[in-house]
C-alpha cells in the first residue's frame, strides 16, 4: 500500500522544462542600447524569483529548469518534440512599446498640471493617452502545451500567470493541443481510461488461467495446444476490455474521443498485458502474482503523474518500465495529439507481449517431474502388456 500512495501524497515539482524565448530588438538611448526583453529573460532563466514570482507557487525554489531559446525556429522544434510544458516568449518592438507608454504617461503627467484648472472632459480626455499607448504594446506570449500532461499545464499555466502579474507584466495564454472533445475537463479522463483497462486485464487474466491451466503431469504437446487456447482467448477478452472501455469513456462520460483508434490501442495493450501475466502464471504462480502485484502497486501513480512530480526512486527504477505509464501516454496522445493507435508507447507494450510469449513457451516446453514419471511407467507397462497378451 505504501508503494501506491507515496507518490501521490509526496508529489511534489522538480526541474519542470520551460523555456524562454526573448525577441525584443531594443531601443538605442543616449546611455546606450535598452532591452527590458533580454532583462526579464535573463532574470527567468537565472531564477531570480522567476520573475517576482511570490513564494508557494508551483515554479519557485528547484521546481522549474528555464532553457533560454535564441530563435522562434529552435523554439518551435522544442514545442513539437513536446520537450516543454510551457513557454515565455517576449515579442518584438517590447522595449520600444514600453518606452513609448512611459513616454506617454510623462507628457500626460505634464499636461495635468499645466492644466489644473482645464475642465473635466478635456482631464480625462488627457489622462487617456497612456492608457491608449500600453494598449497598443503587444502583451507577453505565454504558450502552454497541454498536450504533454494536462494537469501539470494547467498548474505551470496558473503560476505564470501569478509570477506574470506579481511582476506587473502583461501576459497572453495561448494553448497548444488543446482538445476539443465534447466539454469537461479531460484532465482525469486519462487516468479513467488507463486504470479500467488495467484492472479489467488483471481479472481476465487470472480467469483465464484458472480456467485454463494445465494440470500437473500434462504432455508436453497437451500444454502448447493450452497455451494457444489462451492466447486465442486472450485476443477476444483483450478485445472486448478495449472497445468496451473506449466506448464507456467516448459514450457515457459524452467525451468525443476517437473511438476506435482509442479501442485499437487499449486492445493492443491489454492483449500485451495478458499474455505477460498468464505467462507468469503459467511458470508459476508466485512468479505471476508477483508480477501482477509489482506492476500494479509500482505504477499506479505513473498513470497519472508526469515525470518530475514523482519521487527519485520512481523517476529512476519504475518510471521507464511500468506499464501504465506507456498506457497513458499512448492515451494522451490520442487524445490530444491526434495520435493513431499505433504510437511511440506501443513498442515497449509489445516488449511484454513478447515476454509473456516466452514465459508461455517456456511453461509448455520445459520438462516436468510428473511428465517424465508417466513416460517411464507406460514404456515398462508396454513390454508387460505386450507378454500377457502373448
Amino acid at each position: 500500500m505504501t508503494l501506491v500512495v507515496y507518490p501521490m501524497m509526496n508529489a511534489k515539482p522538480k526541474d519542470l522544462p520551460l523555456g524562454v524565448l526573448s525577441l525584443d530588438e531594443g531601443v538605442e538611448t543616449p546611455q546606450g542600447t535598452m532591452n527590458a526583453g533580454n532583462l526579464i529573460a535573463e532574470r527567468i532563466v537565472d531564477g531570480d524569483a522567476a520573475m517576482g514570482a511570490p513564494e508557494g507557487t508551483s515554479l519557485d525554489g528547484d521546481a522549474a529548469s528555464w532553457t533560454r531559446y535564441g530563435s522562434q525556429a529552435e523554439l518551435d522544434a522544442a514545442l513539437a518534440d513536446h520537450e516543454l510544458y510551457a513557454a515565455v516568449i517576449i515579442p518584438q518592438g517590447y522595449t520600444a512599446a514600453q518606452a513609448q507608454a512611459q513616454l506617454a504617461a510623462a507628457q500626460a503627467s505634464s499636461s495635468q498640471v499645466a492644466q489644473l484648472d482645464a475642465a473635466q472632459v478635456g482631464v480625462a480626455q488627457t489622462t487617456q493617452a497612456p492608457q491608449l499607448a500600453a494598449d497598443q504594446a503587444e502583451p507577453i506570449r505565454v504558450v502552454v502545451d497541454e498536450g504533454k500532461n494536462p494537469m501539470t499545464a494547467a498548474s505551470v499555466e496558473s503560476a505564470i500567470q501569478a509570477m506574470a502579474e506579481q511582476a506587473g507584466l502583461d501576459a497572453r495564454i495561448e494553448r497548444l493541443n488543446a482538445p476539443s472533445l465534447g466539454g469537461g475537463s479531460l484532465a482525469m479522463f486519462v487516468q479513467f481510461t488507463v486504470l479500467p483497462t488495467f484492472i479489467l486485464s488483471v481479472a481476465c487474466s487470472v480467469s483465464l488461467f484458472v480456467a485454463t491451466r494445465a494440470k500437473r503431469g500434462t504432455a508436453r504437446s497437451r500444454r502448447l495446444q493450452t497455451a494457444g487456447v489462451q492466447l486465442a482467448l486472450a485476443a477476444l477478452l483483450s478485445c472486448c476490455v478495449g472497445f468496451a472501455v473506449a466506448g464507456l469513456v467516448g459514450g457515457i462520460a459524452g467525451l468525443d474521443i476517437p473511438v476506435a483508434r482509442t479501442g485499437l490501442f487499449l486492445w493492443l495493450a491489454s492483449f500485451c498485458l495478458m499474455a505477460f501475466f498468464v505467462g507468469c502464471l503459467d511458470v508459476a504462480v508466485p512468479l505471476g502474482a508477483l508480477a501482477i502485484l509489482a506492476c500494479f502497486a509500482c505504477g499506479l501513480a505513473t498513470g497519472n503523474l508526469p515525470y518530475e512530480f514523482l519521487p527519485t526512486f520512481w523517476q529512476d527504477w519504475l518510471y521507464p518500465w511500468v506499464p501504465q505509464r506507456w498506457m497513458a501516454d499512448g492515451v494522451r496522445s490520442l487524445y490530444y495529439l491526434n495520435g493513431g493507435a499505433w504510437n511511440a508507447s506501443c513498442p515497449t507494450l509489445v516488449v511484454y507481449g513478447i515476454v509473456g510469449f516466452a514465459a508461455l513457451a517456456a511453461a509448455s516446453l520445459a520438462p516436468r517431474r510428473n511428465e517424465g514419471k508417466r513416460g517411464e511407467a507406460r514404456a515398462s507397462a508396454e513390454p508387460a502388456l505386450g507378454g500377457t497378451l502373448s
